[in-house]
């Protein structure tokens, strides 16, 4: 066995093609669970099957239950599952050494955890025994593509600006991200396009005072309107670091046209180059900004930004003073 992707081991499972021993580690766990789940559905043509499919949670397990429905015989099936959730939280894990040189053939053994101990032997040997995936966070624009491949699949799609505003959920987790996507497809019924108003009535996300909105402000230089949208998004519930990590994005777009405009391309090139990068949380309006800013006054901007994190999640100032002090910083230079 060896390392896999998580595309290869779905075709392989779609297939028809099992293996004795899984290990799916990693940040991600929600991707660990989809493709068990697929792993059952394909074994069994069904969610679940009462006699042949066994799940187990580390910190409660026991080896020895463990290993004896590992070894067992499916019962009227062809093979039965095992699942060890929380795997990392099993005492006495190298009990398993000897069973994994020798698996039963018509049983799969699924190890899932999140931050396993590779210098642990076990978990290193795991890759010589177990079709091994790992689960690392997705990357912002395979988390686009994997929600847009989601909702396919359930014959829906985002038109671009709802998948804007979910973008305003990047940085939850992929978990809450499905069931956001479940609500939607929900509401929708038998509607195929999600627009922007089915993601505001949704998620929740105003149109007007969300932080994309936010970001344009501060990139148009218009001090009032950025302090009256963050005011409205804070009385909504609205995250000051949030939307940091959203404005410092921003900023990653303005430097990057200004740069590529600078260097002689034409503002139409440059937003495509971008778009090749940048694609899932850059606008084409914020081209107009870019005049707005010289290179030097972005580079102040990004050591503004980390300077309000900072004091967000280590100083005792109030939010609304940060912030407030954030806006003027990178609107008008300086506090």
């Amino acid at each position: 066995m060896a390392n896999a992707t998580y595309s290869e081991t779905i075709k392989r499972i779609k297939k028809g093609e099992f293996d004795p021993c899984y290990f799916f580690h990693g940040e991600e766990t929600f991707l660990a669970d989809e493709l068990s789940d697929l792993i059952i559905q394909k074994t069994f043509n069904a969610p679940k099957d009462d006699f042949n499919l066994h799940i187990f949670y580390g910190k409660d397990a026991s080896v020895n239950d463990i290993l004896q429905a590992s070894m067992s015989f499916p019962m009227l099936a062809d093979r039965k599952i095992v699942i060890l959730r929380e795997a990392d939280q099993l005492k006495q894990i190298d009990a398993f050494e000897d069973y994994l040189k020798k698996p039963t053939t018509t049983t799969s053994l699924i190890f899932i955890c999140a931050k396993p101990d590779l210098r642990k032997k076990l978990w290193k040997n795991l890759k010589d025994f177990a079709t091994t995936v790992e689960f690392k966070p997705l990357a912002e624009q395979h988390l686009a593509e994997w929600m847009i491949s989601y909702l396919a699949e359930r014959n829906k799609k985002l038109n671009d600006q709802a998948l804007m505003l979910l973008n305003a959920r990047l940085d939850t987790s992929l978990r809450e991200i499905n069931s956001q996507l479940d609500k939607l497809c929900t509401f929708v019924g038998d509607r195929e396009s999600i627009t922007e108003e089915d993601v505001e009535s949704v998620v929740g996300i105003s149109r007007q005072y969300n932080v994309f909105e936010l970001c344009n402000a501060i990139g148009q230089k218009n001090l009032p309107q950025t302090l009256h949208i963050y005011q409205q998004m804070m009385h909504s519930g609205g995250e000051p670091v949030y939307m940091i990590v959203m404005i410092h994005r921003h900023f990653i777009s303005l430097l990057g046209l200004k740069e590529l405009i600078t260097s002689g391309q034409s503002p139409q090139s440059a937003i495509s180059t971008m778009m090749k990068e940048y694609k899932f949380f850059l606008r084409s309006d914020i081209l107009p900004q870019v005049k707005n800013y010289t290179l030097k006054e972005i580079q102040f901007s990004f050591n503004a930004l980390i300077e309000a994190d900072t004091q967000l999640k280590s100083s005792g100032m109030k939010n609304d003073l940060i912030m407030t002090t954030l806006f003027y910083k990178l609107i008008c230079g300086h506090a």
